[in-house]
C-alpha cells in the first residue's frame, strides 16, 4: 500500500494508500505502531469493524497523546471533515463518534434541566 505524508493529522487509511503525518517519522515506535492500526483498517467506506478499530484504546494512547501536544497540526485527526489536494475527505467513523457525543452530551443536559 502506497503511503503519502501530509503535515496535518496523524493517519488515515484511503483505499489505495494511507495519508501519514511527516512528523511521525522521528518517533519510529509510534509510526510503526500508527501504520499497524491504519493496515488493520478496512477499504470499505464504513464499517463496524473500522469503528471498534477506531473507539478502541490502544497501548500507544498516551503516546499519541504526547504528539500531538508536541505537534498540533495532528490535532485536525479529530475532525469529521477537511480538505485535501483539493476536495473534502469525511471520517465516516469520525462524524459517528461526534455525533453520539453532541447527541449524548444534549440527552445529559435535557435530563439535568
Amino acid at each position: 500500500m502506497e503511503l503519502r505524508y501530509t503535515k496535518w493529522g496523524l493517519a488515515n487509511r484511503f483505499n489505495k494508500y494511507i495519508l501519514v503525518n511527516k512528523d511521525l517519522l522521528e518517533f519510529p515506535d509510534l509510526y510503526s505502531e500508527v501504520l499497524k492500526h491504519e493496515l488493520a483498517h478496512t477499504d470499505k467506506l464504513f464499517s463496524a469493524s473500522d469503528l471498534k478499530q477506531d473507539i478502541k484504546v490502544d497501548h500507544f494512547a498516551w503516546k499519541i497523546f504526547w504528539f500531538s501536544i508536541t505537534h498540533p497540526r495532528a490535532l485536525v485527526q479529530l475532525l469529521p471533515i477537511w480538505w485535501y489536494e483539493g476536495e473534502f475527505v469525511f471520517d465516516l467513523n469520525m462524524l459517528f463518534m461526534w455525533s453520539f457525543i453532541v447527541i449524548g452530551s444534549l440527552v445529559y443536559l435535557r435530563l439535568l434541566l
